[in-house]
């Protein structure tokens, strides 16, 4: 009883009262089987890791009931707990585990030939081949997919799967594609009643908008994911939508409002686990510090947020680095920044191949490293600078 109470109270918001009516439930006195324990630990990793309270200990509760679905002996039960797993090492940016749970859940669904296992297993070939940077295989097989789960009108489903889609789109620069696909899922949401899920999506949705340069209506979608993300303790939604929110403040010269948002959302990354979090939320203070004048602090913020994210997310690699390209411009080594903007663009195209986006600051540095140099003089140092590696880029750091 305690178990199904904690998944209901996730599923509709509420995430930490869910994870502590599942561990109660773990808790229990008495025997329970090996597969009934295994079920309400998988779900206590799924309601912690989605509601943002400690990708860590998610970690080990997926750990622990793949082990539990093991000695049930039961490889139905094992290969959701395996890709339950594979879900949570993605948001702590672990791409290799991530990988190998994803292709080893997909074997186990492979030799199943019930419709549902074989839909599940082109998403998680497909999330494999996404993490892996072929794009073209990772939207093809999701969309087999959600082909699958419409026909059966399994909602939650086409929701999670479009969410994939979207990112994928993203990816590849298709930002109209991704909000398509990000606007399916929402409406899946929705009729759910996913609050967490909501969230998050509303404020992904934001940030779409964000690259697309239509602020007004990122402004509204971040607005309502932050008032859903307080009402239901959506972190992951609450972040995504500070951290949106703090680069709008930022571009209109709200300095000090952007910093704050930023460090709202740091703390909140913190709690959950979260460093991909942590170094998107640390670009948007160095670029803060930039813009004030304080390029020292701004170099060591955006190295930190380099630190954090280069193994995990080349898109926010690819961010640090045009970052600490603006700090070069600033401080007037206009060679030093368009090597590191090469180096970003190339980082960029190894991510998928979406340039930045109007979102970004690359046309501003660009334009004072080309002000620097000239613009023949800018093109050689951009061109020297992709292939160049990152840490004779960036040199060491302070102290």
């Amino acid at each position: 009883m305690a178990g199904g109470l904690g998944w209901s109270y996730w599923l509709t918001g509420g995430g930490d009262v869910g994870v502590r009516l599942l561990e109660a439930a773990l808790a229990c006195p008495g025997e329970a089987s090996a597969a009934c324990r295994a079920l309400a630990m998988e779900w206590a990793c799924a309601v912690r890791a989605n509601s943002g309270l400690g990708l860590d200990d998610a970690v080990a509760q997926g750990e622990q009931a793949i082990e539990l679905w093991r000695e049930a002996g039961d490889d139905r039960g094992r290969r959701d707990a395996i890709t339950l797993l594979a879900g949570v090492h993605v948001m702590r940016g672990d791409r290799a585990r991530a990988i190998e749970l994803f292709d080893e859940a997909t074997a186990l669904y492979q030799v199943d030939p019930g419709n549902w296992s074989q839909a599940v297993g082109l998403s998680t070939a497909g999330r494999a081949a996404s993490l892996r940077g072929d794009l073209v295989e990772a939207e093809a097989l999701q969309h087999r997919c959600v082909a699958h789960f419409e026909g059966a009108g399994v909602t939650w489903a086409v929701a999670a799967v479009n969410s994939d889609i979207a990112l994928i789109a993203e990816l590849r620069g298709d930002l109209d594609g991704a909000v398509v696909a990000t606007q399916k899922a929402l409406d899946a949401a929705r009729l759910l009643g996913l609050a967490l899920s909501e969230a998050q999506l509303l404020a992904r949705l934001g940030n779409l908008m964000l690259e697309l340069g239509d602020e007004a209506r990122a402004e509204a979608l971040h607005g309502e994911a932050l008032v859903l993300g307080e009402e239901s303790g959506a972190t992951l939604g609450t972040t995504f939508a500070l951290v949106g929110r703090a680069t709008m403040r930022r571009r209109a010269g709200r300095l000090d409002e952007a910093a704050a948002l930023a460090t709202e959302a740091i703390g909140l990354y913190r709690s959950a686990d979260a460093p991909i979090g942590v170094g998107r939320a640390l670009s948007v203070l160095g670029f803060v510090a930039e813009q004030q004048g304080r390029l020292d602090e701004a170099r060591r913020l955006h190295r930190d947020a380099l630190d954090l994210v280069r193994d995990r997310d080349l898109r926010l690699a690819a961010q640090a680095l045009e970052g600490l390209a603006g700090v070069e411009a600033a401080a007037g080594d206009g060679t030093r920044a368009a090597m590191l903007l090469g180096r970003a663009a190339r980082l960029r195209s190894d991510a998928g191949g979406a340039p930045a986006g109007p979102a970004s600051d690359v046309e501003r540095i660009t334009g004072a490293a080309t002000a620097l140099l000239g613009e023949a003089a800018f093109a050689d140092a951009y061109t020297s600078g992709g292939p160049a590696p990152i840490d004779e880029l960036v040199g060491p750091g302070p102290g």
